[in-house]
This record gives C-alpha cells, sequence and structure tokens, in this order.
C-alpha cells in the first residue's frame, strides 16, 4: 500500500511540475490571437494545439525510455538522428529558448516597470528596469536547484492565487454575450504562441527519471499535467471574451496591445489593476526561472560543466541572461514576436518534428510503448500538422499573412 500511495504522490507531483511548466507568461500573449475569432475557435484551436503537445510529448518518452542511461537531449537525438540530428537539436533548442528569454525579459520589464509606476510612483527607463528585471530574477537562478525549486513553487502558488483572484473580480464585471463561432482561417495563427504556451517537453527527460522510467504513471502525469493549463487557459480567455466588446477584442489582435494594459485601462477599481500586474509579473517570472535552469543545464552538459555551483554556475547563468537581456534592450516591443517564432519554428521543430521522427526510427527497432500515439497514421497527421504551421509562420513573418 505504501508503495501504491508513493507512485501516486509522485505521478501527482510530476502532473505539477508539468502544469507548472506550462502556465506562465503564454497566458498574457494568447488572448490576441485567439479571443477576437469567436468562443468555439477558440475552444478548437486551444484542443487542437493541447492535444499536439499531448502526443508529441509521449513519443518524446517513447524516445527517452528507449534511450538508457542518456538523459538529455543532445544524447537522445544523436541516438536516433544522428550526429547531424543531435547538432540541429542544440542549435534548436539554443534558438528556441533564447526567443523565449528575450520575450520573457522585455514584457516582464515593461510589466515591472508599471508596477513600481502603479505603487510607488517611479518612473525608471526601460534599460534601468531590463537591468532590474535580470539582477531580480537571474540571482535566482545562481542558487541551488533544490532553492529554486522551492522559490519556483511559492511563485507558482501565488500566481494561481492571483489568477483566481482576478477571475473573481473579472466575473463581476461580465456583462457582453460572445459570438459563438466566427469564420477566420487566421485562428490558426494563433498555433504558434500556443506551442509556446504548451511546451513541457524540456522536463521530461526529469520527469522520466522522477517516476522511475514507469511508463504508465508517465502517460497519466502528462494526460494530468497538460489538462489543467488548458481548462485555466480557456477559463482565462472565457472571462475576457465576456468581459471586453468585441471592438476591443479586434484591436488587441489587430494592434496586439497587452491583455493587463486594456483590463487596467477597463476597469476603474484599483484591485484590478494591482492584482493584474501581480499576476503578469508572476506569469513571466515562473516562465523565466524554469526556462532559464532548462537552459543551465543544456549548456552546463553541452560545455561537460558536471557540477554547476559556485562560480561555474555564476558563469552559465551570465550566459543564459546576457545575450537575451541585450536583444531585449535591442527590440524591447518584441514580446508577440519572440513567443510567435519560438512556437512557430522552434516549437514545431523541437518539440514536434524531432519526436515524431525519432519514434518513427526507433519503432523500427524497439517495442512501442504507447502504440495508439505512435501509429503510422498518427505520426504521417502530426508530421502534416506541424509542417502547416512552420509554413503559416513563415508566411507570417514575410507579410504574406497579417
Amino acid at each position: 500500500m505504501k508503495i501504491f500511495s508513493s507512485i501516486h504522490a509522485r505521478t501527482l507531483h510530476s502532473s505539477l511540475f508539468i502544469s507548472g511548466t506550462c502556465i506562465g507568461a503564454g497566458m498574457l500573449g494568447m488572448p490576441a490571437y485567439t479571443t477576437s475569432n469567436g468562443l468555439l475557435p477558440c475552444i478548437l484551436i486551444n484542443g487542437v494545439c493541447c492535444l499536439y503537445m499531448l502526443c508529441t510529448g509521449l513519443l518524446f518518452v517513447e524516445a527517452i525510455l528507449w534511450s538508457k542511461n542518456q538523459e538529455n537531449l543532445l544524447s537522445i537525438a544523436g541516438n536516433f538522428l544522428g550526429r547531424t540530428g543531435k547538432w540541429i537539436g542544440g542549435f534548436t533548442f539554443v534558438y528556441l529558448y533564447y526567443c523565449l528569454l528575450v520575450a520573457y525579459i522585455s514584457e516582464g520589464s515593461l510589466l515591472l516597470s508599471s508596477l513600481l509606476d502603479f505603487t510607488m510612483h517611479l518612473h525608471w527607463n526601460i534599460v534601468a528596469i531590463q537591468i532590474l528585471f535580470c539582477i531580480l530574477f537571474g540571482s535566482l537562478i545562481c542558487l541551488k536547484n533544490v532553492h529554486i525549486a522551492r522559490l519556483n513553487t511559492l511563485f507558482f502558488f501565488c500566481l494561481i492565487a492571483s489568477f483566481f483572484f482576478l477571475v473573481g473580480l473579472g466575473v463581476q464585471h461580465i456583462s457582453i454575450i460572445p459570438s459563438l463561432s466566427h469564420d477566420s482561417f487566421f485562428i490558426f495563427l494563433a498555433a504558434p504562441i500556443l506551442f509556446s504556451t504548451y511546451g513541457y517537453h524540456n522536463i521530461l527527460p526529469t520527469v522520466t527519471n522522477y517516476l522511475n522510467r514507469e511508463a504508465k504513471a508517465i502517460r497519466y502525469a502528462i494526460i494530468i499535467g497538460i489538462s489543467i493549463p488548458f481548462l485555466l487557459y480557456m477559463l482565462w480567455q472565457v472571462l475576457i471574451m465576456f468581459s471586453l466588446p468585441q471592438e476591443t477584442l479586434l484591436q488587441i489582435h489587430n494592434d496586439k496591445l497587452s491583455i493587463i494594459q486594456v483590463l487596467i485601462r477597463q476597469s476603474p477599481h484599483s484591485s484590478i489593476s494591482w492584482v493584474s500586474l501581480v499576476f503578469s509579473l508572476l506569469a513571466i517570472a515562473t516562465s523565466f526561472i524554469g526556462i532559464s535552469v532548462s537552459m543551465i543545464d543544456f549548456l552546463g552538459d553541452g560545455l561537460c560543466i558536471i557540477h554547476r555551483i559556485g562560480w561555474k554556475r555564476v558563469g552559465l547563468c551570465l550566459i543564459t541572461i546576457f545575450p537575451p537581456f541585450i536583444l531585449s534592450m535591442l527590440f524591447p516591443q518584441v514580446f508577440y514576436q519572440a513567443l510567435s517564432i519560438a512556437g512557430g519554428f522552434g516549437e514545431a521543430t523541437l518539440n514536434g518534428l524531432f519526436p515524431i521522427l525519432m519514434a518513427w526510427i526507433g519503432k523500427k527497432t524497439y517495442s512501442t510503448i504507447y502504440p495508439r500515439f505512435s501509429h503510422n497514421i498518427v505520426l504521417l497527421l502530426l508530421t502534416i500538422f506541424t509542417l502547416a504551421i512552420i509554413v503559416i509562420e513563415a508566411l507570417h513573418m514575410f507579410g504574406f499573412i497579417i
């Protein structure tokens, strides 16, 4: 009985770990792409992207379980895709998570500036705020992993508390019935943002080892872990659709306005403004910390730094934060573009095509662990969807789709 309860406790902890990785800064970006198209398209694109990330996550777990004693992305990719795949995977990892860090630093600095202005009437220039943001949250990732985990857990529960407090305040102002459907092909432009939002693949090697490589427990952890953010994201987007006029939603979509700044302008209540800013900053902080720790571990593996403590860890932190800090300083309004590019190219390649290819190659040699998800038809459909999103993002980036 003790073993049984221990397995279930570990599965629950892993589910929350996955949920915490997903829930974050993407909540601020998705309304600009989803809420103006109506309720049903919003549910559809969220459901499709959530299911896609669920499938590719399980395919990646198969590759991890097949690759015994190989725990990082580089070695797993090299095992199935050779040296070329290993280098492409490493480059894509750095590209993806640097893009996300640029997005988080740029938006987090603007939110921190608004919070300082709102609470203490302090007006700092954007570069000083970016430096302050990187010092505040960058210093946290220099700590030991156990301390980072505790702090991130505290931030996560504060994030959830502020989210439901914001929902409670927002429910009082619901007065608009949104359209149930809206014919718009361009709802699929939301997919790159949602790929970033539902991304959790970088922690799967850790989760796999934590659950003692038990395939069934890992599957449950992923299904539960990704379902929680799906429900919270839908609640968040439905609340916005019910609270704001259609004209405002279209303006948010067309001008890529910050949903938090719009909520603050729409409501005269200082409590909503303050909670909105705190919620947003916590969403950025949890995402920033999680991605930064992943980058430190990845760089440590790549540079063969086994003991990532002391000055070695400080050096890895500087390599992790300094390049995106420079880019965010040069392009301070790059939040939406960075999230979209990261999802459309980075997530689609690293957490989409790579797991699909590894499953396709690996099933020829190893027995399939999740046969329903690695069936040839499923793999083909996932590949087509991935390539379609990459093409759509490319057309959007070069101005062929607005």
